[in-house]
């Protein structure tokens, strides 16, 4: 590749097509996913702390399988879990995102535990941030035709 190559790929690969692609790739990601689902897993919330507890009531209703003072784990049926997606907002050269699910728990889940249901810890977002970063390198290396 020659400068004069490089100049016309650059010129023809404007910042809102890269915030376009990347928003897609990034959308796309299960990487991302997975790290919401695992939070679940593990009864936390975006800050990091417990979602709530189950109560000796809902052991009896479920018939033991959500025991008593154990963390919920947002699984209920799956659906909120399998519905979970990604998605981004663009604004000002910049990409914010957010994760919903289409379930029909979630009006309820939302009702019991709030926003802070949805969105990734500091350290998962620390992750996420790496991740985004690797393929903002990956795509830019590709469509600039630098590998």
């Amino acid at each position: 590749m020659n400068f004069f190559t490089f100049a016309e790929d650059i010129k023809s690969f404007s910042t809102e097509k890269f915030l376009d692609d990347i928003q897609t790739e990034l959308e796309k990601s299960e990487y991302t996913l997975a790290l919401q689902k695992q939070q679940w897993n593990e009864g936390i919330d975006n800050e990091g702390k417990i979602l709530g507890r189950y109560s000796k009531t809902t052991e009896i209703l479920t018939d033991g399988r959500k025991k008593a003072g154990t963390t919920y784990d947002i699984f209920e049926t799956g659906e909120t879990r399998r519905k979970l997606t990604l998605f981004g907002m663009q604004a000002d050269k910049d990409i914010t995102f957010f994760f919903d699910s289409d379930s029909k728990a979630v009006p309820d889940l939302l009702q019991l535990i709030g926003p802070r249901l949805f969105g990734l810890t500091p350290k998962n977002k620390d992750n996420f941030t790496t991740m985004a970063v690797d393929k903002a390198i990956q795509l830019l290396n590709t469509k600039l035709k630098f590998k």
